[in-house]
């Protein structure tokens, strides 16, 4: 580990620049207290003790499972003896304290640096977040170390990866691993410890492991490791980080607004100011978010301290920004009350920001034993922009009224009151509505005071707002059509009767019918026009849509109400159909006097309001309920209606209907009496369906890369939705005519990555055949040897939606993951031919020559017999080719390499003992689907290392002539026993003899054979003491001067005979580079003695 000046590089403190070459002399003497290689070592070691074991074994791996899933359940004696035997339960004991021992270490090293940097800067003039700034800088640095990073994911892993997982969960990360404190390693190691109990537990003899309890294991594993940080004050290394969660959609401006909220006017000087003082609501997302409500509580006492720091100090400057009041947790998220200097934010230019950054700190505290409570912490959020901006809210404001407890926005579309023609109740109108605040077109009304809280603004500006009206019209129309009546109407009486008069545009207008009533004016309306202004009862701010209209219709007599409610289901032939049928029953305490029933109309129809975020979807007009009254079939029968819902298409929902039915009565033309019928219509949908994406036997792949998993999927639907299909040829009709979005489940390339990502394009076709379409752009089949289609997953994806015009009306889950490989498309090893290389080496093929009369000749060679192509891939267009690896080597001269054509090479005397070719598989869009290379090795047409030669010649020496001894003749002509007659020993591969009459054939010596040369060395004597003196060696003759004595022994030597030929060859190299070729020498040490040669008889 390496702690330098430059690890301070980057510290946006820029007034303390000069101390930080003071500050390294610090950080070099704390460098000489780390022993990280000790650490490591340790490290090591255990990990050497744990060869072979992974801790998860006790509980996760797939070894155990299948024990549970075949026996039933395992006992953990049966589990501990996976531990590989010489692994005793105190060396599991042992390796778990040392891996806490080690992270401790760690948390101590940390700690003790953060702890020397702040002593330093504490004499300094620094404040509390500028010290927080350079340690988190230092700490940051030191933990992104490469070193560091290896040694703390060893010690994390030690025990094997899942509770390394467990340690980043509830200890550290890599970012900022903390220092574990002294009580949190204590805890862990005593031996009354709930964590290393629950580990123990795992190995305790006593108990057993059922397939059902392992997800409680591990449940209560995590609860108890929560425990125990629940029980330790210490906050060090358990915050991971704390990031700023934005309130509102930043299109390029800043994070947050300062300057607090106002009501904008024609004048500024006329604006309700909502906020005086610049204060807005901030919120930080904790991780883990667990600790937020614990940080938030421990802020509020003051044990953890919280500040707002700039990211350009100046030494004195009062902060921008705090924050008053107690701090809120919620979600995980931390809420502070930020509070803007507005002297400071006055001075910004246009468009000029603060940068500011949230700093959490907690002091080290030690008890009164001297040991650690709390070994202290610093965590910076990133930094957020701020301005000192106002924002006119003025278009959050809208007139809204109760509707289900909760408040509804008037529509901009008259408000509708309904008056019976001769009831006695007055209407007041626009006394039901308020104002209310909405941020956002589908977020929910608040009151004032429920705004004033959440937007913190100035207290008592609640109160004061409200909404103020002014009538300027008033009308009343026959059944709601033709001209205005107002002035002579006398149905109504409307207090105050003049509402347009100035004394009385501002008062409330009361409703009523008069003593003049008459049933005659059923369907008359009355509206009412106001504009509509926010005040604050002392300013006056119009509206964006400033009109409102208010309308009073009058109902005839309501003889009775009806509470009907509905249900549909979605089913294919009532989607087709477009009607749903529902037969309703009325009981019979429910029932209409028989003689009014008789009198509703035959049918009548309602149309249905979806409510808002309504999930119903419609064939792009209003669902319309038909209800079809049913004739009486005699005194005992039902009450019955059929009700027959169109329009609808799918989806789950409710709605709510009303309507008012006039009675006929031929009798009487003028009666106007009405039934009300209401209540509320359930939909059930078309639920969505589910397909797994997956590697099947069935699946068929052309040679366009287009995958058919699934040839009968209009039936695989068929089997989920029978509920909602009567047979599958339905589910294929309805398909096919539908729009499907596939946006949800296509796969993006990624052709940079490793492995490639292809885009793929799922696909449904005809409503019966389910494929997958691999873009096979960028496919390289020899680099990869297959590509994978996984299903996308997050928002809005692994969907495929079927839409109806613009309703959604299929929906199909997709899960799963595809992979294509390409089996079929190999190219295939000639087992006949091809032999496995050595040791790494290229597999080969031989190139064989024959021999014609006394003529060698090498055969051309079919290179297919290296590699074919298969059946398939022949089928479906793919083609192979050859190319010539080897190029002409260093100091090969003029000789010739082979050449390739058409599949076939020729050698072309060709020097070499082997060449390499490469053969490449193209299919029909010449992409690469297979490569292999291969040599071919010339196969020597003469096998001189098995040629095993007389070695008993003996040389008969005379004292009274010269001795001659012909080697070719006599041996190299001749059998491995010396005889002339037999197969001699120097034949080629083929079985031809190379010599004949005791010299070399035609075959062997000339150039259309081999070309073959002998050399003969002078004999060399096995024991250099003894030798005779003139012996000569010339042509293969050996020759012995006469002798002038009679030799004492037998002596012995060697001649060492010599081949070349023309089809074995080597490099030359000088100074280390190859400068030529020269035949390869074949070398005999044939063997011969000299003896006595016997006496001449007399």
């Amino acid at each position: 580990m390496l702690l330098t000046g430059t690890m301070l590089a980057g510290v946006g403190c820029k007034d303390y620049d000069d101390d930080i070459d003071n500050l390294q002399k610090e950080v070099d003497d704390l460098k000489g207290q780390i022993e990280l290689k000790a650490d490591a070592s340790a490290v090591s070691s255990l990990q050497q003790k744990l060869e072979g074991i992974n801790f998860d074994d006790f509980v996760k791996e797939a070894e155990l499972n299948d024990l549970v899933k075949g026996l039933g359940y395992q006992t953990a004696e049966d589990v501990k003896a996976l531990i590989p035997e010489g692994m005793s339960e105190e060396d599991v004991k042992d390796i778990f304290d040392a891996q806490i021992k080690a992270l401790d270490t760690w948390g101590e090293i940390e700690t003790n640096i953060g702890k020397a940097v702040k002593e330093y800067l504490a004499s300094g003039e620094y404040t509390a977040a500028e010290q927080a700034e350079i340690v988190n800088t230092i700490l940051g640095q030191l933990t992104e170390d490469p070193q560091v990073k290896d040694i703390k994911t060893a010690i994390k892993n030690l025990l094997g990866e899942n509770f390394g997982e467990y340690l980043n969960q509830y200890k550290t990360t890599d970012d900022f691993v903390g220092a574990i404190d002294e009580a949190a390693a204590a805890a862990l190691k005593k031996e009354n410890s709930v964590l290393a109990a629950a580990i123990m537990e795992k190995i305790d003899p006593e108990g057993f492991l059922e397939n059902k309890d392992l997800s409680a294991i591990f449940q209560e594993y995590d609860q108890k490791i929560s425990a125990i940080w629940d029980a330790i004050d210490d906050l060090a290394g358990r915050i991971q980080s704390i990031v700023f969660v934005p309130t509102k959609v930043n299109d390029g401006g800043v994070d947050v607004s300062m300057g607090g909220y106002y009501i904008a006017a024609s004048k500024a000087e006329d604006n309700i100011q909502l906020a005086s003082q610049p204060k807005v609501k901030v919120a930080f997302r904790v991780a883990p978010a667990a600790l937020a409500e614990t940080l938030a509580k421990k802020i509020n006492e003051g044990e953890v301290k919280a500040s707002f720091i700039p990211e350009v100090v100046t030494r004195a400057a009062e902060a921008p920004v705090t924050y008053e009041g107690d701090v809120l947790a919620e979600d995980g998220k931390l809420i502070f009350t930020a509070v803007a200097n507005s002297e400071v934010y006055a001075k910004l230019d246009r468009d000029e920001t603060f940068a500011v950054a949230l700093c959490l700190s907690q002091e080290a505290k030690k008890d009164d034993k001297g040991n650690y409570e709390t070994l202290g912490f610093e965590i910076t959020s990133p930094y957020i922009t701020t301005d000192g901006d106002s924002n006119s809210v003025k278009s959050n404001f809208v007139l809204a009224h109760e509707v289900d407890g909760k408040l509804v926005a008037y529509a901009y579309k008259p408000i509708a009151y309904e008056l019976p023609w001769n009831s006695e109740e007055s209407i007041t109108l626009l006394e039901d509505y308020v104002l209310g605040y909405r941020y956002g077109s589908d977020a929910k009304i608040l009151t004032m005071e429920e705004a004033a809280k959440a937007y913190l603004w100035d207290e008592g500006v609640a109160e004061k707002l409200g909404f103020k009206y002014e009538h300027t019209a008033i009308t009343y129309q026959k059944q709601g059509m033709g001209a205005d009546i107002y002035a002579t109407q006398t149905q109504l009486t409307v207090t105050p009767a003049k509402v347009t008069d100035k004394a009385n545009v501002n008062a409330p207008v009361t409703v009523a019918n008069s003593a003049k009533k008459d049933i005659a004016n059923v369907g008359d309306v009355l509206t009412l026009t106001d504009k509509v202004w926010i005040t604050d009862g002392e300013k006056e701010i119009a509206f964006n849509v400033p009109t409102v209209k208010s309308t009073v219709t009058i109902l005839g007599d309501l003889l009775k109400t009806m509470n009907i409610d509905l249900n549909f289901v979605w089913k294919y032939t009532n989607y087709a159909s477009n009607a749903y049928e529902a037969e309703i029953t009325i009981p019979a305490e429910d029932h209409m006097n028989w003689e009014k029933f008789n009198q509703l109309p035959d049918s009548f129809t309602v149309s249905l309001t979806l409510p808002e975020k309504s999930e119903v979807a419609t064939n792009g007009s209003a669902i319309t309920l038909t209800f079809e009254r049913k004739e009486m079939l005699n005194a005992e029968s039902a009450q019955q209606f059929v009700v027959t819902a169109a329009n609808y298409v799918t989806g789950d929902g409710e709605a709510e209907y009303e309507t008012e039915v006039n009675l006929r009565d031929d009798s009487d033309a003028k009666l106007n009496t009405y039934v009300a019928f209401n209540g509320k219509v359930t939909f059930k949908g078309l639920p969505a369906m589910n397909f797994e994406v997956k590697n099947s036997n069935i699946a068929k792949v052309n040679a366009d890369y287009s995958v058919t998993l699934d040839g009968k999927f209009n039936e695989t639907l068929y089997a989920q939705a029978q509920d909602y299909f009567d047979k599958a040829e339905e589910v294929t009709t309805f398909l096919t005519n539908l729009t499907m979005n596939y946006n949800g489940v296509k796969q993006a390339a990624d052709l940079d990555a490793t492995p490639m990502i292809p885009a793929v394009n799922p696909n449904i076709e005809s409503g019966k055949l389910f494929k997958l379409w691999f873009n096979s752009s960028g496919f390289n089949w020899e680099k990869q040897p297959s590509y994978m289609y996984t299903v996308p997953t997050g928002e809005d994806k692994g969907v495929i939606i079927g839409m109806k015009g613009n309703a959604e009306v299929f929906m199909l889950n997709l899960t799963g993951s595809y992979e294509l490989t390409n089996t079929i498309y190999k190219l295939q090893p000639n087992s006949a031919y091809l032999y496995d290389g050595v040791g790494g080496a290229n597999p080969y093929i031989y190139i064989n020559g024959g021999v014609e009369g006394d003529a060698f000749n090498l055969a051309n060679i079919n290179l297919t017999n290296a590699y074919t192509v298969s059946e398939e891939a022949a089928k479906a267009g793919a083609t192979q080719a050859f190319e010539l690896v080897t190029k002409t080597p260093e100091g090969y001269g003029s000789n010739t390499l082979p050449t390739i054509a058409s599949g076939v090479m020729d050698w072309n005397n060709c020097i070499l003992d082997k060449v390499t070719v490469k053969t490449t598989l193209y299919n029909d869009k010449t992409e690469v689907l297979d490569t292999k290379v291969f040599d071919v090795v010339l196969k020597e047409p003469i096998a001189f290392d098995s040629w095993k030669f007389y070695g008993g010649s003996k040389i008969e020496v005379s004292t009274t002539k010269e001795a001659t001894f012909n080697l070719q003749e006599k041996v190299l002509a001749a059998t491995s026993t010396g005889s002339t007659y037999g197969t001699i020993v120097a034949i080629d591969i083929y079985g031809n003899a190379l010599y004949k009459s005791g010299v070399l054939t035609k075959l062997a010596s000339e150039d259309a054979g081999y070309d073959i040369e002998v050399s003969y060395g002078n004999v060399v004597w096995t024991n250099a003491t003894e030798t005779i003196e003139g012996v000569t060696v010339k042509d293969g003759v050996i020759t012995v001067p006469k002798g002038n004595e009679q030799l004492a022994k037998e002596i012995t030597g060697t001649v060492k005979v010599t081949y070349t030929y023309k089809y074995a060859w080597v490099p030359v190299e000088k100074d280390g580079k190859v400068t030529g070729y020269e035949r390869k020498k074949f070398s005999f040490d044939i063997p011969v003695a000299f003896k006595n040669a016997p006496a001449i008889e007399k």
